[in-house]
């Protein structure tokens, strides 16, 4: 029984991990600093690096997917800006 509730334990903490890493390096008073303290204390060495780049890598999808979708708001915005503009110059 108690091999199946650290195995649900650890499936849901590898969730909650990473979106508590992101939040931590997005607060500017911590940064990576505090993420590879905390995991030097938790994890060995060869996990430490893999929990970090694994971390890394979902604030870069993250980053990617706000970009992706701020630049067709903005794309949008400025057409919708164009059209208004000549649309009344001829009036």
């Amino acid at each position: 029984m108690v091999l199946v509730m650290l195995k649900k334990y650890n499936k849901y903490w590898a969730d909650v991990n990473g979106l508590m890493g992101v939040a931590t390096i997005l607060d500017p008073t911590f940064k990576m600093k505090l993420i590879r303290f905390y995991f030097a204390k938790i994890y060995d060495e060869i996990t430490v690096q893999t929990e970090i780049d694994r971390i890394q890598d979902l604030i870069r999808e993250l980053v990617d997917e706000y970009g992706h979708k701020n630049s067709k708001i903005q794309a949008n915005k400025s057409k919708a800006k164009h059209v208004s503009f000549f649309s009344t110059k001829g009036k």
